[in-house]
């Protein structure tokens, strides 16, 4: 179980809802998983992201929703800005990279290779404009500046803001 007054803290993170049922359900819950809510809208899928944070918990959150096998293989979503702006709370950007992506068999029997790179942690209102409201298109400009800096993690490209 979770304990607020260790200085372990399990990484929490959202887990789709279809898998929140039966045995995966009951394992997913037991090592700290939650529910997404999916199409629920923000006030009910962060409310316990939210809680999570002001106890002083840690968040792992897929900036487009899962892990993909292709980082542009899908639209971001905002819920990761949300979080950071409103909280004022760092994020800690990191990048998977898998040898054999999607590939089941070298997933079982083969020899694969994951790289994992971990960036320097940063507050969003460094990257973005701070205001008192942000608005839709605030999260959707503070999210694609969150891709940007995973998607940065590996490249010596001068376009990329400093990680």
């Amino acid at each position: 179980s979770f304990n607020l007054f260790s200085k372990v803290h399990y990484i929490r993170y959202m887990v789709a809802d279809n898998w929140m049922h039966g045995l995966a359900g009951l394992y997913l819950k037991s090592i700290g998983c939650f529910r997404t809510f999916y199409g629920q809208g923000l006030k009910v899928s962060l409310k316990k992201p939210r809680e999570i944070l002001v106890n002083k918990g840690t968040l792992m959150i897929f900036p487009r929703g899962r892990r993909r096998i292709r980082l542009h293989s899908r639209k971001a979503k905002i819920g990761a800005a949300v979080l950071a702006l409103e909280s004022n709370i760092p994020i800690l950007p990191i990048k998977i990279i898998d040898s054999h992506p999607g590939d089941t068999k070298k997933f079982f029997f083969g020899k694969r290779r994951i790289k994992v790179i971990v960036g320097q942690a940063y507050y969003l209102k460094d990257g973005i404009e701070e205001k008192r409201d942000y608005t839709y298109g605030d999260y959707k400009k503070a999210t694609r500046f969150i891709i940007k800096r995973i998607s940065c993690l590996n490249c010596n490209n001068n376009s990329c803001p400093s990680v």
